[in-house]
């Protein structure tokens, strides 16, 4: 918010000062700029001049009310979802009373209102003003309607400009609550795409020991989304399983993620399942719905021997929404498995299957060439059936290693 008003207020009385500051500081009065918090308006409320004022200082008033009661909101920050939307609910019965009353009109606060009304406030925060370091409290994630507001929006909620005309400056209070994971390391310099595991293997340790111990102080269950969308969808995750997530969730740096899937990663290619196995729940906690994480424990688990445990996990890794070349994925790592467990027409599917979705990778037919010769030689088949079982012949210079969707 730029060329802003600043507003000393307290509950008993409101007092405007109405003197520019942010560059704009300086000409306002030394009592006013010392006070502990204060709200800041955007001229632009004023100049509106249609009733709106009362509603955005109502929003300020809200906000600044839980600075002043209880010191700060839980997370210790001025903003965070519980506030925001306790604020924008009061905002809305002063501007329904302005409506009513004096018949104003304002196109932001119009619709916010039909959001109100529809009974998708709450969605509506998480899904256009959710930043890092917001939590979503146990209660709320048990009763959000995400797929319902999902749905009602495409109809209802166009693409439109997010206002905030109204904010609350604290000496003492941050603004926002603390992002963990912020202060990890750039995972870009440690992808093993970028550098050899046996270079970054010590590094991506130190940083994972790093996340762990930050991991620690937090109240809710991790969730390290890259954007707002990203952590709508896990939240919307979360909420379908809110039985796993009874303190409810935090949105933490995507930084996390990424070094604990790096370190599983590398760990697997070290061939040290157990320490891969660890550090791949850690990232398949930060990013549930992702399939990634997943697929490489499958590997781990499958090489430490836990069949039954790694099927499982594939089991629940295939009904996630992934795209075609994680299916592809997938469809091999159950051949893997099926393979471990002496299930070798299964296993010769599994790998076919997979080529629907990966037509021409090269470890799909060399693991099927293998596949046919064992079955050919070891399980008794009807002439008919032998043809099932013949790997298909495909010039070396058609197979890849790498997917494209």
């Amino acid at each position: 918010m730029r060329g802003l008003l600043i507003l000393g207020l307290s509950l008993s009385a409101l007092v405007c000062a109405c003197a520019p500051i942010g560059g704009q500081g300086r000409a306002a009065k030394k009592s006013e700029v010392e006070r502990e918090n204060a709200i800041v308006v955007s001229p632009a409320v004023v100049a509106k001049g249609n009733g709106t004022a009362p509603a955005w200082l109502a929003y300020g008033i809200a906000k600044l009310a839980m600075l002043e009661k209880a010191g700060a909101p839980p997370r210790t920050s001025v903003t965070d979802f519980d506030s925001e939307v306790k604020a924008r609910t009061l905002m809305l019965a002063v501007w329904k009373d302005s409506r009513r009353e004096r018949g104003s009109q304002d196109v932001y606060l119009d619709l916010l209102l039909t959001i109100k009304e529809a009974g998708f406030l709450r969605e509506y925060v998480l899904a256009a003003l959710a930043r890092p370091g917001w939590t979503i409290p146990g209660e709320d994630l048990a009763s959000l309607r995400l797929p319902d507001y999902a749905d009602w929006a495409k109809g209802h909620v166009p693409n439109h400009q997010v206002l905030t005309m109204v904010e609350v400056a604290s000496r003492k209070t941050p603004q926002h609550p603390r992002v963990f994971g912020e202060s990890l390391p750039p995972p870009q310099g440690l992808s093993p795409e970028s550098v050899p595991c046996s270079q970054s293997s010590a590094r991506l340790t130190q940083a994972n020991e790093a996340w762990s111990r930050e991991a620690r102080l937090l109240t809710a269950a991790p969730l390290a989304a890259a954007n707002r969308e990203q952590f709508f969808a896990l939240v919307r995750w979360a909420a379908d399983h809110h039985a796993d997530y009874p303190k409810g969730v935090v949105w933490v740096s995507p930084k996390a993620y990424k070094i604990a899937f790096f370190t599983g990663f590398c760990a697997v290619d070290l061939e040290d399942y157990a320490a891969s196995i660890v550090a791949l729940r850690s990232a398949k906690t930060l990013l549930p719905a992702s399939a990634e994480p997943r697929l490489e424990m499958v590997q781990s688990l499958a090489k430490t021997k836990q069949l039954d445990a790694a099927m499982e996990e594939l089991d629940a890794t295939m009904q996630l929404p992934m795209g075609k070349c994680m299916q592809g994925i997938s469809w091999r790592k159950r051949g893997f498995v099926l393979f471990e467990q002496g299930r070798l027409k299964e296993a010769f599917r599994a790998y076919q299957k997979s080529l629907e979705f990966d037509a021409g990778n090269k470890i799909a037919y060399s693991e099927l060439v293998l596949l046919a010769k064992e079955i050919l030689q070891h399980e008794k088949l009807s002439p008919s059936d032998k043809r099932a079982y013949v790997a298909p012949a495909v010039p070396s210079d058609q197979l890849t290693t790498r997917c494209t969707e």
